[in-house]
């Protein structure tokens, strides 16, 4: 499993200088004493220049509770995206069982090798092996490239604002907006945040748009009373909320802003936007495998009702003969329906729980939590600021 995981970062030299490839243990030691070195060199930097607490609305390093929120938020996009891969895999080596194909005596228009060839493809797009990955991949580090060189150099050169963090003052305090601002912000936009976008939108897009295409088209194997309690699809559930829970970890710099700059209306509309985001990752990928769940609910809710008719008409004509003084055996066939009718309808009620999310309610619970943080903190804060 580890050498499948870490074969997505065998391509990315960022993460492999970061992070290497030995596991996460490794990873977030090593990961640890590069962040101890680059924030005792800020430190140094910015004691020096006296922008360890700045007068007036600015904010220097020691008021600043957004870039502690930032690291907090690498470490766990790092974390996300170990468990988001290991699920991932664990899917992609049971694609036969949520993928029914033409091998199962039954024609539905593709083998089990072309489904295992889509899947390796998956996994060479995720590893940045194939011409259109490496595309995108470059499009995706250069358009952080892009916000960097629009916000950490162009707006404080030539708009600044009223109120900066300490790393955004060129005017005033140019050794450390030089020596610590921009390379944080290279480190911080382009190695983390365009990295992580890239793997999770690289393993999202093509797995999701798969079995969308595989569901449409009536191949998705959906189990109505599976053991796991979601129809036998709880893997794909899972990576649905792996990935919002990676998406999540934007909700730490959020709270870090309210923390330094309080609640205001961009802020509030900025969150807003970012909940919808939230929300469309986690249901997004799921709305036709929801559709596909509740049909077959519904179906097999109908079938056992039709045996459960079957079952009362036959029972019945043996209750007649019963009744006309029939021998033993018709007694113990009477038994028998009864029995059967009692199954049905234990069945039928199990049936009903079926969910028509491939997710339980707990699942759903831990989402609902992910979000409700930041909005707990704003309402504390326009509480405690009134």
């Amino acid at each position: 499993m580890r050498s499948r995981i870490t074969r997505y970062y065998a391509r990315n030299p960022t993460y492999l200088l970061l992070f290497g490839t030995r596991g996460p243990v490794h990873a977030a030691a090593k990961f640890g004493l590069f962040l101890t070195a680059l924030i005792g060199l800020t430190v140094l930097i910015c004691s020096i220049d006296g922008t360890l607490h700045i007068e007036g609305e600015d904010v220097g390093l020691t008021e600043d509770w957004f870039h502690p929120a930032m690291l907090l938020m690498f470490v766990w996009i790092h974390l996300a995206c170990w468990r988001m891969f290991r699920d991932v895999e664990h899917l992609m080596r049971e694609m036969d069982t949520v993928i029914i194909t033409d091998d199962e005596h039954r024609t539905v228009g593709i083998s089990r090798t072309q489904l295992h060839a889509q899947v390796r493809h998956i996994r060479r797009t995720m590893s940045i092996l194939t011409p259109s990955s490496k595309r995108w991949y470059a499009a995706a580090l250069g358009f952080m490239v892009l916000l960097v060189l629009t916000f950490q150099i162009s707006i404080p050169l030539f708009a600044p604002q009223p109120a900066a963090l300490w790393g955004l003052l060129p005017d005033d305090e140019p050794l450390t907006y030089i020596v610590v601002g921009i390379p944080w912000a290279v480190f911080m936009w382009v190695a983390m945040v365009g990295n992580f976008l890239w793997h999770t939108a690289s393993m999202a897009v093509p797995l999701f748009s798969m079995i969308h295409r595989h569901t449409r088209a009536g191949r998705l194997r959906v189990v109505p009373l599976a053991p796991d309690g979601r129809a036998g699809l709880s893997s794909i559930g899972l990576v649905a909320f792996d990935l919002s829970l990676a998406y999540g970890a934007g909700l730490l710099p959020v709270a870090g802003w309210i923390l330094c700059f309080g609640v205001d209306l961009p802020l509030i509309a900025g969150f807003a936007v970012y909940l919808v985001f939230l929300t469309a990752a986690f249901f997004g990928p799921l709305l036709a495998i929801h559709t596909s769940m509740k049909n077959a609910k519904q179906r097999e809710l109908q079938r056992i009702s039709r045996m459960f008719r079957a079952e009362y008409r036959s029972l019945s004509d043996v209750r007649e003969k019963v009744d006309a003084g029939a021998p033993v055996e018709v007694n113990s066939q009477l038994r028998e329906s009864v029995a059967s009718m009692g199954a049905l309808e234990q069945l039928y009620r199990r049936a009903e729980q079926m969910p028509v999310w491939p997710f339980d309610s707990g699942t759903l619970g831990k989402f609902m939590s992910l979000i409700g943080i930041p909005i707990a903190l704003m309402v504390f804060e326009r509480l405690t600021s009134t």
